[in-house]
């Protein structure tokens, strides 16, 4: 037992470690049996003791090699926030653990704030994380139709000999999917008035970095021009205003209006599910938890 101990703790639970065990346990059986038959007290003890030793063996064995199994098990979700880190560096999130959210959240937040009165009663992180999480699948799927217009337009198969995807380009993949126009469909002057949106330069360059960071998921060689880019993240943001909107009105019937207690996801799921149908208002759904679970599980 001391010498098989010494040699620390092996790699795997194989044959190698399960034939001494076996064994040692044989022997420790035999001997209480003995003992126990004959009356020998101290081969009954003995006999004991080297079960008990041979069980703390195996059992140390066996936990050795499962902290080593998890510690050899790659992690797909790190590796995923890393290469969505690279796409997308110095993007804003809720919180600085969570760059893998490429679009800035101070909109987003505003848009969820429920003002009454005097006071706002600001919305809960995790909403804001849903909500973000859904812009962001709603531009992947703008992106998408829009690449593959621009890659028919160029007779080209390949995003890295695509000339930079157009404001045009954009508004004619909102034309050829009636679904997706349903939900972004709309006059974007409106964020001004409901949530003072008129980014600065160094807003607006993050802005575009999330843009073209969403890109890559869809079209990972091609561009993307700025006007172009913002046209994607105004028209993403104002479907989200019309969630956020809905999501208040729930805030305030269920918790009223004297409440201090803000908009937290469970009102934005609610939101969305009022006002995007079909496949849009699934992958929404899904893309907005996804996004809740990774902010909770990084803040765990």
């Amino acid at each position: 037992i001391d010498s098989m101990a010494s040699a620390g703790p092996p790699s795997t639970f194989t044959e190698k470690n399960v034939k001494p065990v076996t064994i040692m346990g044989s022997i420790g059986t035999a001997m209480l049996w003995a003992g126990w038959n004959e009356n020998d007290l101290w081969m009954t003890v003995a006999g004991g003791a080297i079960l008990l030793l041979t069980t703390i063996f195996a059992v140390w064995v066996f936990s050795s090699n499962q902290s080593l199994e998890r510690s050899e098990l790659p992690s797909n979700e790190a590796t995923e926030s890393d290469s969505e880190d690279e796409a997308a560096p110095g993007a804003p999130a809720v919180k600085s653990g969570e760059k893998w959210l490429r679009f800035p959240h101070e909109p987003i937040r505003s848009l969820l704030t429920v003002k009454s009165g005097d006071t706002n009663k600001a919305p809960s992180d995790d909403a804001v994380a849903y909500l973000i999480g859904v812009q962001e699948y709603l531009a992947v799927e703008l992106l998408e139709i829009a690449g593959n217009i621009a890659k028919q337009q160029a007779k080209s198969g390949d995003d890295s000999n695509l000339p930079a995807i157009s404001s045009s380009q954009v508004s004619q993949a909102l034309r050829e999917d009636k679904e997706l126009a349903d939900v972004l469909d709309g006059n974007t002057d409106l964020l001004l008035s409901c949530c003072s949106f008129e980014p600065d330069e160094k807003s607006l360059n993050l802005i575009l970095e999330g843009v073209r960071g969403i890109l890559k998921i869809a079209h990972p060689h091609a561009k993307i021009e700025e006007a172009a880019g913002r046209v994607v993240y105004e028209k993403t943001l104002l479907a989200c205003y019309h969630v956020a909107t809905c999501a208040k009105k729930i805030n305030n019937k269920t918790e009223g209006k004297e409440s201090n207690i803000g908009v937290h996801s469970k009102e934005v799921e609610a939101g969305v599910s009022e006002i995007y149908k079909g496949a849009i208002l699934d992958h929404a759904i899904s893309e907005g938890f996804k996004a809740r679970l990774r902010y909770m599980q990084d803040f765990d």
